[in-house]
């Protein structure tokens, strides 16, 4: 029986489990087939598909989320038709809705069979994602390991380690260890991770005073908003600041600075493709514009090079996007509104939903590990790019959340003690 959050807390101790890290490992390998694709979305593509196959049942009653992914797909696939668009931008653009519910339904299938193997295959996955994008050596990586790669690796794995593998939970290493990520994140030009692992640390904080109610989610969701604005405006105040300029490199500060002084703040101004999405998504907001070359005049591509132009000092070259014709996005759930209109973006609102409500009904009895990782998924859904890169580690996420989510409903340790 546990009679406190500290006995609580050691429920979820375990132990490293060899062959799950190796697993995880090998999971985290990208291929490219068609598209892009990671060795882990394939396997447990098909090991989804051969239990629904063989009539396994929805243990966790997410139907509507497959509801919701199969009707997004379905629009893609709509437009596509009507746009006569090639097979391989068909397949890249119809199938990640559906390959992300079910690579999460072969997780949660596979996670449920041992629950202690989840922070072992985790660790793993930190490590071959990691690999992964080493090998790759994008452009954007090799200009800034940090935020693009090993920040995610090194945070995750302090988390992971702190929340699982460390025997003896203290609140002091879970501080001292997110203050330090943060303002290496910070330095390094990872605004995002810096501002996540600060609100991580004051949720766990306050933890035990957090009360649940459906309304109360309402109230947390428009603090947020106006947090943000708020912190908006704060922040472009203060990177303008000479103490800004002394703790961080001259380039990092000039991109910080230019950003801060336009007239969409620092926040927005380093996501400049949302104010561009939103115009295209208010422009055909039923059924969106589609997979492919969604923007075949350029006129939302021009439209976001002017808003840049106003951002730096320097003309910034566009060229690769016209040859795409893409209108720019970098968010899930823009891309979602822009390609599928209205089920686009509401098969992400869902998901933020869904999260948010069990990560606030559950505060107090979830490992650390999720505070970041909900945070960060939720940051994602509006500021990141919905890529292989980020629908990998998002499925892993997810399919984790929700195991633990269903251990704390379910398991005698938590109900006989009136927990839950």
């Amino acid at each position: 029986m546990y009679k406190n959050i500290r006995d609580i807390n050691k429920y979820f101790n375990t132990d490293f489990y060899a062959f799950q890290i190796i697993f995880g490992i090998i999971c985290s390998i990208k291929l490219v087939i068609i598209g892009d694709i990671f060795i882990g979305e394939l396997l447990f593509t098909l090991f989804f598909i051969n239990k629904y196959l063989g009539g396994g049942e929805d243990k966790f009653d997410l139907r509507f989320f497959k509801s919701l992914a199969i009707s997004y797909s379905g629009v893609l696939l709509l437009t596509g038709l009507r746009k006569s668009i090639d097979y391989s931008d068909m397949v890249k653009g119809v199938l990640p809705p559906v390959l992300f519910y079910m690579t999460v339904m072969g997780l949660l299938i596979y996670f449920n069979k041992n629950k202690k193997i989840i922070p072992s295959f985790l660790l793993g996955s930190l490590i071959g994602w990691l690999y992964t994008q080493y090998s790759s050596f994008s452009e954007a990586f090799s200009e800034n390991y940090w935020k693009f790669g090993l920040g995610f690796f090194v945070i995750n794995a302090i988390n992971l380690m702190l929340s699982f593998f460390y025997k003896y939970k203290n609140s002091f290493y879970i501080i001292v260890s997110g203050i330090t990520m943060s303002g290496i994140s910070f330095t390094q030009s990872s605004r995002s991770s810096s501002f996540i692992l600060l609100t991580s640390i004051f949720l766990y904080l306050i933890r035990l005073r957090v009360k649940y109610n459906k309304k109360i989610i309402i109230k947390y969701i428009l603090i947020s908003i106006l947090s943000l604005f708020i912190l908006n405006i704060a922040l472009s105040s203060f990177m303008q600041s000479d103490l800004v300029e002394s703790i961080v490199d001259y380039e990092v500060f000039q991109k910080y600075r230019l950003q801060a002084n336009s007239e969409y703040g620092l926040l927005l101004g380093g996501r400049s493709e949302i104010l561009t999405s939103l115009n295209a998504f208010m422009d055909s907001p039923i059924f969106g514009h589609g997979i492919g070359k969604n923007d075949p005049t350029g006129k939302y591509i021009s439209n976001y090079a002017l808003i840049i132009d106003n951002l730096v000092e320097e003309k910034i070259d566009v060229s690769s996007l016209y040859e795409q014709m893409v209108i720019p996005t970098h968010s899930f759930i823009m891309n979602g509104f822009v390609t599928a209109g209205i089920i686009g973006g509401f098969y992400w609102l869902y998901l933020v939903y869904f999260v948010l409500n069990n990560f606030i009904k559950y505060i107090r009895f979830i490992p650390y590990f999720f505070y970041f990782e909900a945070i960060s998924f939720i940051w994602s859904v509006f500021f990141s790019p919905f890529g292989a890169n980020n629908r990998w580690p998002t499925s892993i996420f997810l399919a984790s959340f929700i195991i633990y989510i269903h251990i704390i409903k379910t398991d005698e340790n938590f109900n006989s003690n009136g927990i839950v």
